[in-house]
């Protein structure tokens, strides 16, 4: 039996409709990316989800479902203030910590949800001092841990902000702010703190076509972890 060319665009439609209810019943048709981290294989936590799989699209809604942490406990261990947190995203930490000296980004939220749940993660990214003493006060961490952790952890961003303000209105003060690398700064940047184009590329590790790159960029197209390449930039211009 043949069909007719008229009645074709309509079975097509057809077709195409109950194909897209069968597999959302089914639970094989998505909109969307799904925002689920890959569960671990072996050992004590087999089975369950890996924090090293979080991603900076994740947002804190997202985390709290796979991992039970409430989004407004990493908010407030990060100190975003937010009226939703649910809906803050773990990449936009870069921005609120952009002039931090130490980095606070994706890699810090997983070293947190990891700590809170016990579950070890390598790590040498910092956390910061309220994220920390929460972690302390829900006995996650011993108190050694916690002095140790201390030892590279950063403020608050609104706290740094407001003690930058402080130190900005107090006359008596005469110390001289030194320039930091941090993420925004470029090649052109360091350049300008007097640190030669041949000793940044020794620093960083590879050779730099683009002055214009910041450096948290390159390292990130080269896999090398920032916070070290930042540590010894800043060393160096001390």
């Amino acid at each position: 039996m043949k069909i007719k060319s008229i009645y074709m665009p309509i079975i097509i439609v057809v077709i195409f409709t109950v194909g897209i209810m069968v597999s959302k019943q089914l639970g094989v048709w998505k909109t969307e990316s799904s925002k689920v981290p890959k569960k671990i294989e072996n050992g004590e936590f087999a089975g369950g989800y890996d924090p090293a799989d979080i991603r900076g699209s994740y947002t804190l809604g997202d985390i709290e479902n796979s991992f039970d942490i409430k989004a407004e406990t990493i908010a407030k261990a990060f100190g975003v203030e937010s009226k939703n947190p649910k809906g803050f995203q773990v990449k936009e930490l870069e921005g609120i910590y952009s002039n931090s000296e130490v980095e606070i980004g994706t890699a810090s939220v997983r070293k947190f949800v990891a700590l809170y749940l016990g579950i070890p993660y390598e790590s040498d990214e910092s956390l910061t001092t309220k994220g920390i003493e929460i972690l302390y006060e829900e006995n996650k961490i011993s108190e050694e841990e916690k002095q140790e952790l201390l030892k590279s952890a950063v403020e608050l961003a609104a706290e740094h902000s407001n003690n930058s303000v402080d130190n900005a209105n107090n006359e008596n003060s005469e110390e001289k702010i030194e320039p930091l690398i941090n993420g925004n700064t470029t090649v052109q940047d360091v350049i300008g703190y007097g640190i030669e184009l041949e000793k940044i590329e020794e620093l960083v590790g590879v050779d730099i076509k683009d002055k214009s790159q910041t450096i948290r960029q390159i390292c990130q197209d080269n896999s090398i972890p920032f916070s070290g390449v930042k540590n010894n930039l800043n060393e160096y211009i001390k």
